[in-house]
């Protein structure tokens, strides 16, 4: 009995760090675009500030098309890290807690 919590505890902490570390993948592909994209945002500011407006226009797109990338990740990164495991994992813990420490009262 106290092996099969043990089993249930570790699958659920397991669990938890799966949802957690894929978060943090996500938040690392956001923060990898958004650095290219602040980069291509500074050299076309430098373009435009030094050159007319034409020839700049294609490292703006570039830069907001990164951006625009980016958010999608950003969004499912705190989508996957406020998601918390159904309920039916910690009802069936506190079930098996219980039946444990009945079963380890009652036992002289």
């Amino acid at each position: 009995m106290l092996a099969a919590l043990l089993g249930l505890l570790t699958a659920l902490f397991l669990d938890s760090a799966k949802r957690k570390a894929l978060a943090a993948a996500f938040f690392a592909v956001a923060a990898f675009f958004l650095i290219f994209a602040v980069s291509y945002a500074l050299f076309a500011l430098r373009e435009w500030i030094v050159l007319t407006y034409a020839p700049l226009y294609p490292d703006l797109w570039i830069s907001g098309g990164m951006v625009v990338v980016s958010l999608p990740f950003i969004f499912l990164g705190v989508w996957k890290q406020k998601q918390t495991p159904p309920p039916e994992a910690y009802r069936a813990a506190a079930v098996l807690a219980l039946t444990v420490f009945s079963i380890s009262r009652s036992t002289p």
